[in-house]
């Protein structure tokens, strides 16, 4: 059972702008499945974040994939963001799909 968010790792905010920057800058030049500005303007805030829990699952994928990417040990918590994400997917969302709900299940 994974614990609730607050109970999640916390990095703040310098680790998280590292993370986010680290796939943009080495996963994202691959695999472009998110458009890059309009992400980082939702994750400052510029604009509101869509989908509720469907841009939070986005956000954690992307955190994860940025740590995988920059990890120098084995000992990196990019799984336990990973987990984290999945832990948040429910059978409901499937009830009604969206561009943020794709993109996290891609990077899935």
């Amino acid at each position: 059972m994974v614990a609730p968010i607050y109970e999640q790792p916390n990095p703040n905010r310098h680790i998280r702008d590292a993370m986010v920057d680290a796939y943009f800058r080495l996963y994202h030049l691959c695999y472009p499945i998110v458009h890059e500005p309009t992400f980082r303007a939702q994750y400052s805030e510029v604009i509101p974040r869509p989908n509720g829990d469907c841009w939070l699952i986005l956000a954690y994928e992307i955190a994860a994939i940025g740590m995988f990417t920059t990890a120098t040990s084995l000992e990196s918590n990019d799984l336990l963001l990973f987990a984290h994400a999945k832990s948040m997917l429910s059978i409901n969302f499937l009830e009604a799909g969206n561009l943020t709900l794709a993109q996290a299940l891609t990077l899935i």
